[in-house]
């Protein structure tokens, strides 16, 4: 630990600590964001600030925790906490990208305790090889799920998930890849991808594209990876979103104005809304509704 940042009394014992540098000064020797520690601590997450920024102590219990965005586009990275009523956004420099995936990973054995138990009911699913040091794939369908489909999402890449949805590229392929952790087993996947939109008037064109998700459901978490960066796609990187299973309320698709919406509620009261294009509106249905079933919700 640096000198010149004292550790609270109750902290000097904890588990992990990351070390956030604050941003290159510009010509005036200004930083955008100072230099951050932060501690796993005692079942919580505490932030120190630099003590020349004179701001508080920030200690978030882990069970207060709704859910946990990290982002990571080229150099620009940002990890937030969101707890109930408030929410804390970290920004940091990629190049520290290594430590930062090691803090969350050993963030998510405390956050993440536990694996959903499906064995009461006759879902669990079979041991399969798992990736050298990351998480397992379900190879079994889930119970409810329909056989009759052209394609046969149940076996796909990543090694079979019932999946919903077109079949995750090769940028989300890589990206939940990355993220689960040993022994964590994808159930159910839904991927919208990014879409090109072509817009005329006249003579001229304009090319944008619609953002892609992919919403998965795991043991241990609900988890959604995005890359959709102020509602605008992002085409070099992406931001993940997760909070436990069990804290999933419920998961529902809405019809909006222009489109539709797929919306993940938490017992918290907190939600996320995925806005997706119309034509992922029956695949998102179909998500949900499965989903529900499986895991019973009211």
């Amino acid at each position: 630990m640096p000198a010149d940042f004292p550790i609270p009394a109750g902290d000097s014992d904890f588990r992990l600590g990351l070390f956030l540098p604050r941003d290159e000064p510009d010509w005036f020797g200004r930083s955008a964001y100072p230099t951050r520690i932060l501690l796993l601590s005692g079942r919580a997450l505490v932030i120190l600030p630099h003590p020349k920024t004179r701001e508080p102590v920030i200690r978030i219990p882990l069970q207060e925790l709704v859910f946990v965005e990290a982002a990571h586009i080229l150099l620009i990275g940002w990890l937030r906490f969101v707890e109930k009523g408030s929410e804390h956004k970290f920004p940091y420099n990629t190049r520290s990208a290594r430590p930062v995936e090691e803090f969350l990973r050993v963030l998510r054995e405390e956050y993440l305790p536990g694996t959903l138990d499906m064995s009461a009911s006759g879902r669990a699913c079979p041991a399969p090889t798992p990736h050298p040091g990351r998480g397992e794939a379900c190879l079994a369908p889930a119970p409810h799920a329909p056989r009759d489909r052209e394609r046969d999402h149940a076996v796909g890449v990543l090694g079979g998930p019932f999946g919903f949805g077109e079949p995750a590229d090769l940028k989300f392929r890589n990206a939940e890849y990355f993220e689960l952790d040993a022994g964590e087993r994808v159930l159910f996947r839904f991927f919208s991808p990014a879409t090109k939109k072509i817009r005329r008037h006249w003579f001229f064109r304009w090319e944008s594209r619609a953002p892609g998700d992919l919403v998965a459901l795991t043991n241990r978490r609900v988890l959604w990876i995005a890359d959709r960066v102020q509602e605008r796609y992002s085409a070099y990187g992406t931001v993940t979103r997760y909070a436990p299973a069990e804290a999933l309320a419920q998961l529902t698709c809405r019809p909006t104005a222009e489109d539709c919406a797929l919306s993940v509620k938490f017992s918290s009261e907190a939600s996320w809304r995925i806005p997706l294009p119309l034509e992922m509106q029956a695949e998102a249905y179909r998500f949900a509704e499965e989903a529900a079933r499986f895991f019973q919700w009211n």
